[in-house]
């Protein structure tokens, strides 16, 4: 049965290597921030920003559900700080017939502090920089996942 992992964790926790080293075992990895930045570009207010991402993720999740039909593994690295997107995906996915597993990458935020400030030194393509400020901001709005989700969640520290 294919899987689809959907990968929960804030900047800097591992999602993205995690997701390189899926892909080179046959799985298809989607990034909202590859998709975000290649369609529209780096800069743009936080409403039109959530507006898109919000359109990029349905044609994620409908690539992800096809390829499931397929047989192959899909890996989604997309919004998933809250119980709503996570629910969202849930739903989006449940048709695909595959195994719904998310991956949270839960690392404290001194370590993500850390590894941010290397990430930017040399910010890979196709990602947004994140500053110090941005990531205390985002970890306000992370809501952890919890097992009455619906989800089968795997912990990767």
């Amino acid at each position: 049965m294919p899987e689809i992992a959907l990968l929960c964790g804030l900047t800097g926790s591992g999602k993205s290597t995690w997701a390189a080293e899926r892909a080179k075992r046959g799985a298809m990895v989607f990034s909202s921030d590859q998709w975000m930045i290649r369609l529209y570009g780096h800069h743009m207010p936080r409403e039109l920003f959530d507006t898109r991402v919000a359109n990029c993720m349905e044609l994620i999740f409908d690539q992800a559900n096809r390829l499931a039909a397929l047989g192959v593994d899909a890996v989604i690295e997309g919004p998933t700080w809250r119980r709503a997107e996570r629910q969202r995906a849930s739903q989006r996915l449940a048709a695909s017939g595959a195994e719904l597993t998310l991956y949270w990458f839960d690392v404290p935020i001194d370590e993500l502090r850390r590894r941010l400030v290397i990430r930017n030194a040399a910010l890979p393509p196709n990602t947004f920089e994140v500053t110090a400020a941005m990531l205390t901001e985002f970890a306000g709005w992370f809501e952890p996942p919890t097992a009455d989700e619906g989800l089968r969640i795997v912990r990767v520290e």
